[in-house]
């Protein structure tokens, strides 16, 4: 997780298969600001989990509603 572009999204980056060092440039795994998905709160309260062939992490779906009330004259 970083936040690159100020959103805290989810970056990988591939690795020399003999070095195990970093090659090419990081790419975009997950965009959190491209979705109603969050990364949200603190990162010590984010949780990811990397396996073979999958990332399991934590997220929040981020929703709202707007209300209004027109008070009867008093």
């Amino acid at each position: 997780m970083a936040n690159r572009d100020g959103f805290q999204c989810l970056w990988a980056q591939a690795l020399d298969p003999a070095t195990k060092r970093p090659r090419g440039e990081p790419f975009a795994v997950f965009y959190a600001h491209r979705s109603p998905w969050r990364t949200m709160g603190p990162r010590t309260a984010f949780s990811l989990a990397v396996g073979r062939d999958r990332l399991v992490f934590n997220a929040a779906e981020v929703t709202g509603n707007v209300l209004m009330a027109q008070l009867p004259p008093d």
